[in-house]
């Protein structure tokens, strides 16, 4: 549900529709479905989901020509998978909410 205000905010200033935004928006939140996942099921096996997630994410931006450097805020859910610390569910929601703010930021300084 996220992701689909970013088009159509886009359509109501630009009045052109734009899938790819659709796209890297939706890839982006629904990264935070597997974060919160791996950390609820602290398995490997999610810890290494979220890498894969991480590494295709990438690919699918490269492959879309958008600018790499919107995914930093995905360093912290790597760091996060490394590193498996102890949080509350509430840190890790704050996490996101900050790590959103941050890629909408750089989403709005780097979009094409």
């Amino acid at each position: 549900i996220l992701a689909l205000s970013a088009p159509m905010v886009y359509f109501a200033v630009t009045g052109e529709m734009s899938y790819g935004l659709y796209f890297v928006v939706f890839i982006f939140f629904a990264a935070g479905v597997v974060k919160v996942r791996m950390r609820i099921k602290k398995d490997l096996a999610y810890r290494l989901l979220m890498g894969f997630y991480c590494a295709a994410s990438l690919l699918v931006f490269f492959l879309l020509n958008m600018p790499l450097v919107i995914l930093a805020p995905f360093i912290e859910n790597i760091v996060s998978a490394i590193r498996m610390r102890d949080e509350k569910l509430r840190t890790t929601g704050n996490i996101e909410l900050v790590k959103g703010l941050i890629f909408m930021a750089l989403l709005i300084f780097f979009w094409r």
